[in-house]
């Protein structure tokens, strides 16, 4: 269980750290999706959906990638 744990907290920083999106965006973001490393599952038509979100932050989060541990 702390592999999970961590690779969410790794996750969590890695939305944090990425240009153009900030703490709410963030928490929209998880929310949305179920969890930090979910975001990262997402695909484009999925995080186009969640209102607040346009174009350029789906295409950050899509050109991001998130260490997975465990």
């Amino acid at each position: 269980m702390q592999a999970s744990s961590d690779t969410e907290k790794i996750c969590i920083l890695a939305l944090m750290h990425t240009p153009g999106i900030g703490a709410v965006t963030v928490r929209q973001l998880i929310g949305y999706c179920g969890g930090a490393s979910q975001v990262f599952d997402a695909d484009y038509r999925k995080l186009i959906k969640i209102p607040g979100i346009g174009e350029k932050i789906v295409k950050a989060v899509l050109g991001k990638k998130c260490a997975r541990i465990g």
